[in-house]
């Protein structure tokens, strides 16, 4: 979308399709604690916000990609999990996915997918596997993944990321 009237956005670090930190500045940011009847700032009033989120401007509106904490780099490829995610998602039997990191000795991370199926029949490994190689890159692969009965969500059903990768066993898939 476009930013509110008297906010300014900036893409930081753009990669060389235009992705890269959102920053913001403009009386809409937190202005500071109040301590003792003095507000005391976390940041001068006109500094750039870095937001930790990713993006990249297109028209002059803001496309917000993820958080950049979430991405995946393996072999010095950055992966975006919400991409995977997708197409796990067309998968006819999947009706969940969520996407993250396992350390890696050799990669530095791999790819890992925690899944719900949409139903008590669930595609095999081999069928998954085959699945992600006709849509996938083989660096955006998952090289493990894990079935569940839910994700693990915050109460306003955001999703725990961080909680994902404990979840995995030493079984490769």
């Amino acid at each position: 979308g476009l930013p509110l009237p008297g906010m300014a956005v900036r893409i930081d670090n753009p990669e060389a399709d235009g992705t890269g930190v959102i920053a913001t500045r403009g009386a809409q940011l937190f202005a500071g604690y109040e301590r003792h009847g003095r507000l005391e700032r976390p940041h001068p009033g006109d500094a750039w916000f870095a937001t930790g989120d990713r993006g990249r401007l297109v028209d002059g509106g803001l496309i917000v990609i993820g958080r950049r904490d979430d991405v995946i780099v393996s072999g010095g490829e950055k992966i975006d999990p919400a991409e995977v995610e997708e197409a796990l998602l067309a998968h006819p039997a999947i009706g969940e996915a969520a996407v993250c990191g396992l350390p890696d000795s050799e990669w530095g991370q791999v790819v890992a997918a925690a899944l719900v199926s949409r139903s008590v029949d669930r595609p095999s490994d081999a069928d998954l596997a085959e699945w992600v190689q006709q849509r996938l890159s083989a660096w955006k692969r998952p090289r493990r993944w894990t079935w569940m009965a839910h994700l693990p969500r915050l109460a306003n059903g955001k999703l725990r990321r961080a909680l994902l990768a404990p979840l995995f066993t030493a079984e490769e898939h």
